[in-house]
């Protein structure tokens, strides 16, 4: 007798068995249809080995000569040399240059022979065909140039324009910025046409003689869709594969538009490139969390048998690795939009074998901030740059002290950099108060923002002469007022013991002289302070005041544009001039990005700390027209305090004639 159980598991066994079947037939209609799919299973795709090291300045520019955008690719017949086709020393523009885009390097990396000097607008795509002939896509129209396809002999004769000069369209014989070009083995002309926006979005197949034979596809996500088909290559089987980048993948046809499968593994695709060993290399310039969750930028290289990724090589520098292309040695070469370079890169270890590198970065962020976020993932991004010799040790909190005794342990070696405030910075050069310690003197974050920007390169001169590099400047917003007790007025906050950084002396001696009780005290142990009523009053930003717990004891806020919040990313000289130049070329570029990030998620932050800690009980005070009178009013008696003193005067005034400047051109925003 079968129980209930037993009829169960029966059930089970058959629904398991359906299920088994159904799977089997899938993959069987899959394979019968020929249609691939190429899933890997959710393995990371930032794992694979980076066998590679980066052959810097390999390709040898004449005397004056400056890269471009390095847009277009490919290698010579010969499997050694190299073709590229760049932006005329722009990012995007060569229609009012002299240069020529096209070059030829041998393997030695020498110039050997360039030309197309004034005949294009944008140039994109390059191909080398089996004669060595070399076709190039122009992908702007302007000035009766430009939608084109060129084919040039290898001594740089036109012989071929495919596509009406200046004319975009959708025709059979216009083209509307075409990205890419590749010529078939039986000399079958494809052309991947179209990039973005309101651009095309379509294979054209062409005959030898340019003699339009067919088109297929449109703008879409569906298989035999586009949205941005930015680069061709063909497997020893003649399988056409499409860069489709703007859909994270890669389209895989026959010769007559056959839809055969896509492959997503290898990232969001900038370009592709396939060897005579159907070893395929991809360049992936645009993912990130928001186009590409998961995958990092760099270059994938893989098989197109198998479609698993066997190498990666990252690249922190965002939205610039386009080009790619691999000579029959294995040697990889890149070419760089945004950030306008071309390298090489050749298997093994470096001849130069580099010292690992240890970079200690100690600051007053709060663990856990965007802040100490961004910080991490530049972090990651130098040790990706360096080929894993560059690490970052983050200690935050205010752990390695106050910013004076940061500064001192960086002047004996304890530490290589740090994220200091002007409290910090003021430490190395007092010139940096002119940034933040002029109360008041900043109607908005615009004109803070302003200034900075003004003042950087002479303030970034007088840091080196005294042994530190800027990486990055960044606000973190106003500097707000917290207080144990309700104060609104100025009168208010001299009857407080009001916090100022320890070793900050000067202005503590500025408050003093202004009726205040400044208390000397180090940031790690102003809770304490508070708690036990050493100090009752302090000034920070939000995040901070959050970040610390301060808001559990000082329970009032003044909503007073005291003076930003300033500070900079610097690193000792003696360890940046360590480094070799391009490493310091990345890591300044992802230097650069965490200070965009620090000043664009620390307000936001900052605001967010606000409200929450109102939910918890803050009181914020706003400030009346004429309680903000009478607080402009007491800043600017501050100045005879702060000029010569705090700030040095001459610089002091310049603040002063660029802001007066500022406001007669542009006036005040208020923000």
């Amino acid at each position: 007798m079968r129980t209930s159980t037993d009829n169960r598991k029966r059930t089970h066994r058959k629904t398991a068995q359906t299920v088994l079947m159904i799977a089997f037939a899938i993959v069987a209609a899959i394979a019968m249809l020929g249609v691939e799919s190429f899933a890997q299973g959710g393995a990371d795709p930032n794992t694979a080995p980076n066998p590679y090291h980066v052959d810097e300045g390999w390709a040898k520019l004449p005397q004056g000569r400056k890269w471009g955008a390095a847009i277009g690719v490919d290698i010579a017949r010969d499997g050694k040399s190299v073709w590229v086709f760049d932006r005329c020393a722009s990012r995007d523009d060569c229609s009012g240059s002299d240069l020529a885009p096209i070059q030829k390097f041998d393997a030695s990396g020498k110039l050997v022979t360039s030309f197309g000097a004034g005949m294009f607008n944008y140039p994109h795509g390059l191909f080398v065909d089996r004669d060595d002939n070399v076709w190039v896509s122009d992908g702007r129209g302007k000035n009766g140039k430009g939608h084109t396809v060129m084919k040039f002999s290898p001594d740089g004769k036109l012989l071929i324009t495919l596509g009406k000069p200046g004319v975009a369209g959708d025709g059979p014989d216009t083209f509307n910025a075409p990205s890419d070009i590749l010529v078939a083995p039986n000399g079958d002309i494809f052309v991947a046409d179209g990039h973005g926006g309101d651009t095309n979005a379509r294979i054209v197949k062409l005959s030898k003689n340019g003699k339009f034979i067919k088109a297929w596809g449109k703008k879409g996500s569906a298989p035999g869709e586009f949205d941005t088909p930015h680069s061709l290559a063909m497997d020893s089987n003649g399988r056409l594969f499409v860069a489709d980048r703007s859909n994270s993948r890669i389209q895989i046809f026959d010769q007559d538009g056959k839809f055969l499968g896509e492959r997503r593994q290898f990232g969001r695709p900038s370009g592709i490139f396939i060897d005579k060993n159907d070893v395929i290399y991809v360049a992936d310039s645009t993912s990130n969390d928001q186009t590409n969750p998961g995958y990092k930028q760099g270059i994938r290289i893989g098989s197109v048998r198998d479609g698993k990724v066997t190498a990666f090589i990252p690249w922190p520098e965002t939205n610039t690795l386009e080009g790619v292309a691999a000579d029959d040695e294995g040697n990889v070469y890149a070419g760089f939009t945004n950030t306008m370079n071309f390298r090489r890169f050749v298997k093994g270890q470096s001849p130069v074998a580099k010292a690992q590198t240890r970079i200690r970065l100690a600051t007053l962020v709060p663990s856990g901030t965007s802040y100490h976020h961004s910080l991490q993932a530049m972090g990651a991004k130098w040790k990706q740059a360096s080929g894993g010799t560059v690490s970052l040790t983050i200690y935050a909190d205010g752990t390695m002290g106050s910013e004076p005794e940061t500064v001192r342990r960086m002047r004996i070696g304890q530490l290589q950099a740090a994220v200091l405030t002007v409290a910090g910075l003021s430490e190395i050069d007092p010139a940096t108060n002119a940034l933040q310690k002029m109360p008041l003197m900043f109607r908005s974050l615009d004109e803070a923002v302003y200034v900075r920007t003004k003042l950087a390169p002479e303030l970034e001169r007088r840091l080196a002469e005294k042994g530190f590099v800027v990486l990055f400047w960044a606000d973190a917003g106003w500097v707000r007022f917290f207080s144990k007790q309700q104060a609104v007025l100025p009168q208010d906050f001299r009857k407080m013991k009001f916090l100022v950084s320890a070793g900050d002396n000067t202005e503590a001696e500025a408050f003093k002289a202004l009726g205040f009780n400044p208390v000397l005290l180090e940031w790690s142990d102003a809770l304490t302070g508070l708690q036990t009523g050493m100090v009752n009053g302090l000034a920070t930003v939000p995040v901070h005041a959050l970040a610390s717990q301060f808001f559990q004891v000082t329970h009032h806020m003044l909503e007073v544009n005291w003076l930003p919040l300033v500070g900079a990313l610097i690193v000792t000289r003696a360890s940046w001039d360590a480094l070799p130049p391009a490493e310091r070329e990345a890591m300044l570029h992802a230097a650069t990005e965490c200070g965009q990030e620090f000043q664009t998620h620390g307000r936001q932050e900052n605001q967010e700390a606000l409200e929450a800690m109102k939910k918890r009980g803050l009181q914020v005070h706003a400030v009346g027209p004429e309680v903000e009178r009478e607080w402009h009013q007491f800043g600017e008696s501050t100045y005879p305090q702060v000029r010569g003193h705090l700030v040095p005067a001459e610089m002091f005034d310049e603040v002063v004639q660029i802001l007066r400047d500022y406001r007669a051109g542009q006036g005040a925003t208020g923000k």
